[in-house]
């Protein structure tokens, strides 16, 4: 196995170990918040029910903000460990950043960048209705490339053919 593939499995290991040990602990808060609010309601007058929900609600956005504080203290926690993992490889941190990062997927966001995207296109100055996008390059094309002295198999003409002798048209 190389040394980044097993470095980056190690990486990996080492961050679900954290999350999951974060997410049974949080768990366990839950449950005994739970405990904690389980009062017999039948005796309490409305107003009481009100202000006891208001607290059991204060309660609440007060344990959310200490949760994402706490999340993002794990977070740099588990970012340290992986730096100092790293480096104990002696590998730098930018060698390996990349092996870890999300690489972007095929499929709809792809689509939709590739829908966005136009690409140039070129038109015959003698045909107007002859126009070059990308691709294969069409046979009006090949033959006025060979009438002008350029090969249409060489990238190199290509380009110096669609810069000299077509009409770009916008984007």
């Amino acid at each position: 196995m190389q040394d980044s593939t097993f470095l980056t499995l190690l990486v990996f290991a080492l961050i679900i170990s954290m999350m999951s040990s974060f997410e049974t602990s949080h768990y366990r808060l839950q449950c005994n918040q739970k405990r904690r609010f389980d009062v017999d309601f039948t005796n309490l007058s409305v107003d009481e029910i009100r202000q006891k929900l208001a607290q059991i609600e204060q309660s609440k956005a007060d344990l959310e903000v200490a949760l994402e504080r706490r999340r993002q203290e794990a977070k740099a926690e588990v970012a340290q460990q992986v730096r100092e993992l790293i480096l104990s490889h002696e590998y730098e941190v930018d060698e390996i950043l990349p092996l870890i990062t999300a690489r972007k997927r095929r499929g709809q966001g792809a689509k939709k960048a590739a829908a966005s995207h136009r690409y140039p296109r070129y038109a015959d100055p003698q045909n107007p209705a002859h126009v070059y996008v990308r691709g294969v390059i069409p046979g009006w094309m090949k033959q006025r490339m060979q009438e002008q002295g350029y090969d249409p198999s060489s990238k190199q003409d290509r380009e110096a053919f669609k810069a000299n002798y077509l009409t770009a048209l916008d984007v």
